[in-house]
């Protein structure tokens, strides 16, 4: 699917509310339908909420050449566009640097059948910033899965070797467990980390 097409509302649970959700690349994309291939997966997509304007200005930029990584000539240098934006950008920075006080939605849906019924199961993944230790949301959920993973190989718990997915490689249920256990709440209709 083309990046931002196929804008859709969604309503997430409170504090975050309804969104509008936006096609765009994700490395699942690329790995879930192979892994899952055998259990009938057929499509995989990915959509995310991004700020309207911000959406208009990365097009704007690229329109008009800023977001090529490939040098041009400019009185005599060869300058990647890209690379003057990021340190132009860079220079004017004046944001916080403390971390924004957020929550965040991680969710899947999975569409099928079952015995010729119809079956849809949404799963929703929210995290919430945190004082102390200080951690905003998109920390927490980014941080403490890969935290989770390399703890899980120290002990000897993912015995998968060579280069692969998490999902074909990290045992589903203990991951899970442990995600919970540090905040990052999985709910669903009929679900339950034990289950898994």
């Amino acid at each position: 699917q083309e990046n931002f097409s196929h804008p859709e509302q969604v309503s997430f649970p409170a504090p975050i509310g309804k969104l509008v959700v936006r096609h765009s690349i994700h490395s699942e994309v690329a790995t879930l339908p192979l892994s899952f291939r055998r259990q009938g997966v057929r499509e995989v997509f990915f959509k995310i909420n991004y700020d309207p304007q911000m959406i208009e200005t990365v097009r704007l930029l690229s329109s008009m050449g800023l977001l090529e990584k490939e040098p041009v000539a400019v009185n005599g240098c060869q300058v990647a566009p890209r690379a003057f934006l990021e340190q132009l950008l860079k220079s004017r920075a004046t944001g916080s640097t403390a971390p924004p006080r957020e929550a965040e939605t991680v969710r899947v849906v999975v569409e099928g059948s079952k015995a010729g019924r119809k079956r849809r199961l949404t799963l929703d993944a929210t995290t919430r910033y945190s004082t102390r230790p200080v951690f905003s949301a998109v920390a927490r959920d980014t941080g403490f899965p890969i935290s989770v993973a390399a703890q899980m190989l120290a002990r000897g718990e993912i015995t998968e070797r060579g280069v692969l997915p998490p999902e074909m490689a990290i045992p589903a249920g203990q991951f899970l467990k442990q995600l919970d256990k540090r905040g990052v709440r999985i709910t669903g209709s009929g679900w339950r980390v034990a289950d898994q």
